[in-house]
C-alpha cells in the first residue's frame, strides 16, 4: 500500500470543529433539533486530527451517532478537497440537498460540492489500475494545479471520465 502523505497542519481545526458541534455553536443555532452527542464529537475530533495531521482514518459508529456531520463539519472547516462516497443514493441526496446547504449557511464557510451519480462515476482500485495500464493516464497527466468545480453541479453518469478528476496517484493529479 502506498504511503499517505501528510496534509498541511491546521492546529485550530479541532477547536473549530468542537465549537461548531457545541450546544451553543453555529449548528445549534441553525438546526433547532441539534443536540451535541459525545460519540459524534469524538468521531469529528478524529476526522479533524487526521485532516490536520495527515494519514488514514477508519471510523465506525452506530446508528444515531451523527456520522454525517462528524465527517462533513471537519472536512468543510479544513477547506481541503475531500471525496465522500456513500453506500446509498438516499444518503448521497441527503448530504447534497439537505446537509450541505445547511452547513454552508451555519458554518459561513464558502465551499463547492459536486454530486456524481451513476455507475460510471465509481472509482475503485481495479478501475483505476485498468485505466492507468491502458496508457490513457499518460495523456491526461497534469503538471500540477487543480480542477475547479461549479457549485451544486450534478453529473448523471453519462461522462465516463468524471471519476478521474479527483483521483490522485503517484503524485500526479488526473483530469
Amino acid at each position: 500500500m502506498p504511503e499517505v502523505s501528510a496534509v498541511p497542519r491546521s492546529p485550530d481545526l479541532s477547536a473549530a470543529v468542537a465549537d461548531a458541534l457545541s450546544s451553543d455553536g453555529p449548528l445549534a443555532s441553525a438546526l433547532p433539533e441539534f443536540e451535541p452527542r459525545p460519540a459524534q464529537l469524538e468521531m469529528a475530533g478524529a476526522v479533524a486530527r487526521t485532516l490536520a495531521g495527515g494519514g488514514v482514518l477508519l471510523a465506525e459508529a452506530g446508528t444515531g451517532t451523527g456520522k454525517t456531520l462528524a465527517y462533513l463539519v471537519p472536512a468543510i472547516l479544513s477547506r481541503q478537497r475531500v471525496l465522500i462516497s456513500t453506500g446509498t443514493k438516499n444518503l448521497q441526496e441527503q448530504i447534497y440537498f439537505k446537509d450541505l446547504p445547511v452547513l454552508r449557511q451555519a458554518l459561513d464557510v464558502p465551499f463547492t460540492a459536486t454530486c456524481m451519480k451513476g455507475r460510471g462515476n465509481y472509482l475503485c482500485l481495479h478501475r483505476f489500475d485498468t485505466f492507468r495500464e491502458s496508457g490513457a493516464l499518460r495523456s491526461r497527466e497534469l503538471s500540477g494545479g487543480s480542477h475547479a468545480v461549479d457549485e451544486r453541479q450534478v453529473h448523471d453518469g453519462e461522462e465516463d471520465d468524471l471519476p478521474w478528476r479527483a483521483a490522485q496517484r503517484d503524485g500526479n493529479e488526473i483530469d
